[in-house]
């Protein structure tokens, strides 16, 4: 089964008797953030990477209903040409509630919420799914009132670029004060008795003249950002709050653009008995959501538990000296930046030690690494902690492998790993497991024994405006412009240099 995404954030996804083997997304191979198009380079790379020939595909799997007529045709030619025969095309939303629900684990009745700026009409549904019946829809919204488009149109105000950069405006809005709440609660919010998104029925440009008209041109930034912020958690909490009224079910499965914000996901997180989020939330995981409903469609499926994102290329390297973990370690201790390149790139926004950049959590180096990769000043970053270990720094810890949940900090450790905790006292962890990457959780081991801390700093591998890299072409570009002091490749060190 083939799944392909051919709009924003292009990408596909091959099933093999139900089971996701390889997922990647265009902009890794074209080095164009969110590429938009025929996932090309994608299916290149997923044919061939498991010896499967385009005959031997049962069907593709298209996102989403709705193209334009010349973008339609681009679709079918390329089909017709690699060979392939049967597809098949499924909304938008579907894709999205598919795509979490089917690697939730979920043995037993659970909602799944699908909230994000638009998708063939839609921007939220609420689902009932099981075993049995598997997804159901309850609820929908339309596009005119859309949580995410009021979001994203946040976002265009403050300068930052709409669809990409709304974690920006989610990390501005922790320095801020919701003081344009009131008036911004006119613009989109959540009728508990038509179980709907209400909102003034505008999109894109018009709402974002709607925005201005009610805080005034002299606004402050990061109270706006705060301010957004603060409805869009208003509202997220609001849709669950009611559908756990109506069902009585307190197991929820979250996918779609807007399930990228960890500060309301965390809000969430506190209302329910049980949370799954789709680590590859927005767009770029249609493919595979659309892959795993037709599978569904043709000969069933059970809802299972994804164990790894590893699920992208990966490349020979064997030049430079070899390197340990305790060596790594060490590195990282000595106050230097090290650019951990390994194995098969991870599935998702998240890098999750396979390209990976990694630093001392206890130092102070947030300002100087924001500033060496090109980022704003107020953005945060992550650690990556040994799993068992977490809940000696988390807040009500729990097992987080993909990044896509926020935690609290423990008040009394906050001092000890400053450059991973937010300014609000929150931090989006990846936890680990010595089965979930034997070589990465190694490595943070030895920095245990060294500093007596069981975590790292954790950030993507590529510069500010770039994709994660995927070759080890683009580490060492990343490395040679300064991203990081240590570059390992595969488990050597490249050139043997260390700045």
């Amino acid at each position: 089964m083939l799944g392909i995404h051919d709009g924003h954030d292009a990408g596909a996804a091959l099933l093999i008797n139900g089971e996701i083997v390889a997922a990647v997304n265009e902009e890794r191979f074209s080095r164009k953030k969110c590429h938009r198009g025929i996932p090309l380079k994608s299916v290149e790379f997923l044919l061939n990477s498991q010896g499967v020939s385009p005959q031997e595909i049962d069907v593709v799997a298209v996102s989403g209903l709705f193209r334009r007529e010349k973008r339609f045709r681009l679709l079918e030619r390329f089909l017709d040409r690699l060979g392939f025969c049967r597809r098949t095309f499924i909304e938008h939303h579907t894709c999205h509630a598919s795509s979490a629900y089917f690697t939730s684990g979920f043995k037993k009745d659970c909602l799944v919420l699908t909230i994000d700026a638009a998708g063939d009409g839609l921007s939220m549904t609420l689902n009932l799914a099981n075993e049995e019946e598997g997804i159901k829809r309850m609820w929908c919204s339309s596009s005119y009132n859309s949580l995410g488009d009021f979001y994203a149109s946040v976002t265009k105000i403050l300068g930052f670029k709409p669809m990409l950069h709304e974690g920006k405006v989610m990390s501005l809005s922790s320095y801020g004060r919701p003081t344009y709440l009131e008036a911004l609660r006119k613009l989109v919010w959540f009728d508990r008795e038509e179980k709907s998104l209400r909102g003034i029925g505008v999109l894109g440009e018009r709402s974002i003249k709607e925005i201005m008209e009610r805080i005034g041109s002299n606004y402050v930034p990061r109270d706006l950002a705060s301010s957004a912020q603060t409805l869009l958690e208003e509202v997220v909490t609001s849709i669950v709050e009611v559908a756990m009224e109506e069902t009585g079910i307190k197991r929820l499965c979250l996918a779609g653009g807007v399930a990228q914000n960890v500060k309301a996901n965390m809000l969430i997180r506190e209302l329910v008995d049980e949370l799954y989020v789709f680590p590859h939330m927005g767009d770029g995981g249609l493919a595979v959501g659309a892959a795993l409903y037709q599978q569904w469609v043709e000969e069933g499926l059970k809802p299972y538990e994804l164990r790894s994102l590893f699920l992208g290329p990966e490349y020979e390297y064997d030049s430079g000296e070899e390197v340990d973990p305790g060596e790594i370690a060490e590195w990282i201790s000595e106050g230097k930046v090290v650019a951990l390149f390994q194995g098969r790139m991870e599935y998702g926004p998240r890098a999750l030690g396979h390209r990976s950049i990694l630093a001392d959590p206890t130092s102070n180096v947030k300002r100087e690494l924001n500033e060496r990769l090109g980022r704003e000043w107020f953005m945060p970053f992550a650690p990556t902690i040994i799993e068992r270990k977490a809940d000696r720094y988390l807040e009500n810890a729990e097992r987080s492998p993909f990044m896509t949940l926020c935690f609290r900090v423990k008040e009394e450790v906050i001092n000890q790993i400053p450059s991973v905790v937010h300014v609000d006292g929150t931090t989006r962890p990846q936890t680990i497991t010595k089965e979930d990457d034997p070589f990465y959780y190694q490595v943070i081991r030895e920095f245990e024994r060294i500093s007596g801390v069981p975590l790292v700093l954790n950030t993507s591998l590529n510069l500010h405006g770039e994709p994660i890299v995927c070759r080890p072409e683009e580490a060492i570009s990343s490395f040679r412009r300064g991203a990081a002091d240590v570059l390992v490749i595969n488990g050597r060190i490249y050139r043997g240099d260390v700045r």
